[in-house]
């Protein structure tokens, strides 16, 4: 199964820094933000800093769950993720997730509705190499109109980032 517009989200289940493991079910009934992530990638950083905001905003209507797609020594990861408050990371060692959804980028973002429907993906925000300012926050915007009831009005933007590299099969 791939991740597709307006299609049920791929489940997987992933392990976070302490060794638990996190199926994708366990926040049904949420609008969750799927960002797939770099430690080293400035974009995410940046990305980071809007969805600890946003994940502080708005508390439990929102769940805000990083997978760690690069090939990045867990060191790293844990020491970014920690400087960085991230509630929640999962790592894809084997990057089959980071398959399975496509992605290419970081960071890649999904907004899942409550029913576990892919209802955006893209870019965080509309910043690209030459608009250094971004005018919109694409995530916030689509799970604002998750939450009242709505579809987003974009549904899917270009990802601005960082290369993934990939590993081979």
């Amino acid at each position: 199964m791939t991740a597709e517009l307006n299609q049920t989200a791929p489940s997987f289940t992933l392990p976070d820094l302490q060794k638990r493991k996190h199926n994708l079910g366990e926040w049904r009934g949420r609008v969750v933000v799927l960002e797939f992530w770099s430690a080293e990638c400035e974009s995410c950083e940046r990305a980071d800093m809007g969805l600890s905001k946003m994940q502080n905003e708005l508390g439990d209507q929102m769940t805000w769950v990083v997978i760690a797609a690069a090939q990045e020594s867990s060191g790293l990861v844990q020491r970014i993720s920690s400087r960085r408050g991230i509630p929640l990371l999962l790592l894809d060692n084997r990057q089959t997730v980071t398959a399975m959804y496509g992605v290419t980028i970081t960071p890649t973002m999904f907004v899942l509705d409550e029913a576990g429907v892919i209802r955006y993906h893209g870019a965080y925000d509309d910043r690209t190499f030459r608009k250094r300012t971004p005018e919109r926050i694409y995530v916030m915007e689509a799970v604002k109109a998750l939450l009242a009831g709505r579809q987003p009005a974009l549904q899917e933007t270009p990802i601005y980032g960082c290369m993934l590299m990939r590993l081979k099969s």
